[in-house]
């Protein structure tokens, strides 16, 4: 795959991507922590390259946003020679501007957006039904990324506000995981004959300069293949089951909603129980700072209870 880019772009991989797909399978396991697949590292980068599960259609396109976003900060940064960042700003500066030293510019997810297209989407082949959904979910990831927040400074007498300069960054990436979540959620099933169909028309309608409206919606992730049950566990893939997995009973402010039901989706609808286990943990409480340089601390021992489907 790398040696098909230029040598610019074969750097990117090296120090930009690489770290991307770490980004991209650390946040699926985040946002799938309570469910029934929790996205294995192993699954993770099995699913970017085969299969056209509901699961695989995510792996994609989080791949793809990460690798947008990733390279998109890097170029912010001047971290990757050949891109930068959009000096574009909302507002004339100051008069006189040194006053109000300027050093904020937007996020171009340009450059990214193009190296992530032509790692991936070019690989995949367009006459294919596993090329055509590869290819859109590939596209839906690189959508996400170009998701702005736009940050505003007030320049004035006393912060009055009278000139005001705005920029845009791209999104924290755990609102594009979240996001991507939700697309998960929602993804859309076609039938293989449907692609097909379609993969065969618009080849001849490209040959006749026409448009065919394609069965996957733009901004939705699609799959062909029917999840496996992931209560089961199959040797041959790899996957454990949901046997011994943890789940949650914490009850507080911040407690979501996929890990308030934890125990119900991975344990009781797989035919488990909820097991109680307590366990003790050693913390530290009192501790202080001694010059120079050490700290000391007071340990106690504190009994957890934590729940596993058994």
């Amino acid at each position: 795959m790398v040696g098909s880019l230029p040598s610019v772009m074969s750097l990117i991989v090296s120090e930009s991507v690489t770290p991307a797909v770490i980004l991209a399978s650390e946040h699926c396991q985040k946002v799938f922590k309570w469910d029934k697949w929790n996205c294995p590292r192993e699954d993770f980068e099995r699913f970017i390259y085969s299969s056209g599960t509901k699961e695989a259609a995510f792996a994609k396109a989080i791949l793809a946003a990460a690798i947008v976003h990733s390279i998109t900060k890097n170029c912010t940064r001047g971290e990757i020679r050949g891109c930068g960042c959009n000096s574009n700003y909302n507002g004339p500066l100051p008069n006189h501007s040194n006053k109000w030293p300027w050093n904020k510019c937007s996020d171009d997810v340009s450059f990214g957006n193009r190296v992530a297209k032509e790692l991936f989407e070019k690989q995949e082949k367009s006459n294919s039904v596993e090329g055509f959904i590869g290819k859109h979910n590939f596209r839906v990831g690189r959508q996400m990324a170009h998701q702005m927040n736009k940050n505003c400074r007030c320049h004035g007498v006393s912060g009055s506000c009278s000139l005001k300069n705005c920029w845009t960054h791209v999104k924290p990436f755990e609102e594009i995981a979240a996001n991507l979540k939700e697309k998960y959620n929602k993804a859309k099933r076609l039938t293989v004959k449907n692609v097909e169909s379609y993969v065969a028309l618009t080849n001849n309608i490209k040959r006749e300069g026409r448009e065919k409206h394609s069965p996957a919606p733009d901004h939705m992730l699609v799959y062909v293949e029917q999840s496996p049950d992931y209560c089961v566990a199959n040797i041959t893939a790899g996957w454990p089951g949901t046997k011994g997995r943890a789940c949650s009973k914490r009850l507080s402010n911040f407690t979501t909603k996929a890990e308030r039901k934890s125990c119900r989706n991975l344990c009781r609808q797989c035919g488990y129980k909820a097991r109680k286990q307590k366990r003790v943990i050693q913390r530290k409480k009192n501790c202080k700072f001694h010059w120079c340089c050490n700290i000391t601390c007071d340990t106690y021992n504190d009994t957890i209870e934590e729940f596993y489907c058994a």
